[in-house]
């Protein structure tokens, strides 16, 4: 590998640094700057987040989909200007400027869809399920809410997932089915692409994918021109796939994420994209739109169509993408950064899809109220501490520090004169009451092979009226080296250093051209 790569290292490459969680952060820096992260105190992760992260309690809709809950999160960065410098060592982030690229512009559009009584009955029901589970009172081999956040998701996107047999209900399928036809009808030739996670295809089983086909066919187009990503097993396959779908010969693509999503170039002729489901992470949603936002797209406009349900899990799922995006555009921006960020521009939007799938627009008014006078209240809380520290500092500490300044003058000035007095003489030094040399080499030599102690200062010499301290607070520490007069003249040294050249330039230019 060396001999390959010729020692030049090796480099690490993606699209989503941070995709999921600020952990990634941390554990990118952990690779590529270990090093960096010892030397400032940080190597760890509680010491990091600690350092660059602030947490935040809120209130949040539950995972069932009903009620409210408060949580605390980590919602922000401190010192996120240092945290990129430190992070920008290691690596170069280039964020596209989409207004810069030969991209279509793309027309966003929620559809929002009533919950049927029975998919309302089923949410209670995980709602009464979760505070059983939260307050104990189930096994958690039994129920746990793993269990009632996978059924929440599949309630939220089709209530036969969960066992629930009623035709007549406003599916998400029925409503992606209409918009795709009217796409379709719209646009003759073009092709479209419809993203969905959960209920992949299985045979003898009910599924999203096999149902969303079916309506397709019943409403009259080709079964030819219907595919599934998930029938491509091999790269070859899936390749071929894609050709096909630029050409128009498929129309309609149906896939998930993770097999319709990177590397996967069919945008020639992508007119309009559908998220049928919301994944659990943000860079999911940015690998979905970027099949149809993207170069080599002969469309100047393109739509993305994303569909919820109100009142059930969907409003969480949404939620979540939209916390986790808050603080993953910090990390990737190239604006000007303050040294406190809590929003990006994507927020908004998923804040307004949040409030769709909760079926009343005033909760995200109602939401975004509750965090501005929390952040105002915390705002008055900072002014109130900082201006009663500053109080405090100008009418105790300052009087006392003002005083300790001048006795520091004076000590100086004295050792300045002290230093006039030796500064002319012949060089001598006198290292641990036994060793007289006269010369700067010798001395060096014996103070290097002197041990330091790690509990007291010690006194390892007399030079030019001065006392020589040698120092060291732990075993991991540098030596330091104190010049000691009326006034402590502090430095550190190592094995290399030549010390008593620091020693002389010290009290040349630290004490005498003070």
């Amino acid at each position: 590998m060396e001999e390959n790569c010729r020692n030049k290292g090796i480099v690490f490459l993606t699209g989503t640094p941070v995709s999921n969680s600020m952990a990634e952060v941390y554990t990118m820096q952990r690779y590529l700057q270990l090093n960096t992260l010892k030397e400032l105190g940080i190597d760890s992760f509680d010491s990091w987040a600690s350092t660059f992260g602030e947490t935040k309690t809120a209130m949040e809709l539950a995972p069932e989909g009903t009620g409210y809950r408060a949580r605390t999160r980590f919602t922000r960065f401190v010192g996120l200007a240092e945290l990129l410098t430190i992070f920008k060592e290691v690596a170069d982030i280039k964020v596209k400027d989409i207004k810069e690229m030969d991209v279509p512009n793309a027309v966003m559009e929620t559809i929002s869809i009533d919950a049927s009584d029975e998919q309302k009955k089923y949410v209670d029901g995980l709602a009464s399920r979760a505070a059983r589970i939260r307050d104990g009172g189930v096994d958690p081999s039994e129920d746990n809410m793993l269990k009632v956040t996978n059924e929440g998701r599949k309630l939220a996107l089709d209530q036969r997932l969960v066992g629930i047999e009623e035709e007549n209900f406003n599916s998400k399928a029925k409503y992606c089915v209409n918009q795709v036809m009217d796409i379709y009808e719209k646009y003759p030739g073009k092709t479209q692409v419809i993203f969905l996670d959960l209920s992949t295809p299985k045979k003898g089983e009910f599924n999203v994918y096999d149902d969303v086909k079916a309506k397709l066919i019943e409403r009259g187009i080709p079964e030819g021109e219907i595919a599934f990503i998930h029938s491509a097993k091999t790269n070859k396959q899936k390749v071929d796939l894609c050709k096909k779908v630029n050409e128009g010969v498929i129309r309609v693509l149906l896939g998930s994420t993770d097999k319709a999503g990177t590397g996967c170039n069919f945008q020639k002729k992508l007119i309009a994209l559908h998220d049928l489901d919301c994944p659990w992470r943000p860079s999911d949603l940015t690998q979905r739109s970027g099949r149809i936002i993207r170069q080599g797209n002969f469309n100047k406009e393109v739509y993305i169509y994303r569909y919820v349900t109100k009142n059930t899990f969907d409003s969480y799922l949404w939620q979540t993408v939209e916390n986790k995006q808050r603080y993953i555009g910090q990390i990737l921006s190239e604006e000007n950064i303050p040294r406190r960020m809590e929003e990006d521009d994507l927020t908004l939007s998923f804040a307004e899809i949040k409030a769709a799938a909760c079926g009343n627009p005033l909760i995200k008014e109602q939401m975004e109220l509750t965090q501005q006078v929390k952040r105002l209240k915390m705002q008055k809380n900072n002014f109130l501490n900082q201006y009663y520290e500053l109080e405090s500092y100008i009418s105790k500490i300052a009087p006392n520090r003002i005083e300790q300044y001048k006795k520091n003058i004076e000590n100086i000035e004295k050792d300045i004169e002290v230093a006039k007095k030796y500064h002319t003489g012949d060089f001598h030094i006198k290292v641990l009451d036994k060793y007289d040399s006269d010369t700067r080499a010798e001395a060096n030599k014996i103070i290097h092979n002197i041990q330091p102690s790690y509990k007291n200062e010690r006194k390892i010499a007399s030079y030019q009226g001065f006392d020589i301290i040698l120092d060291r607070k732990s075993v991991y520490s540098h030596q330091t080296m104190i010049i000691r007069g009326n006034y402590d003249y502090e430095f550190e040294f190592s094995g290399s250093t030549n010390i008593m050249y620091q020693i002389d330039k010290i009290i040349e230019y630290g004490i005498l051209k003070n």
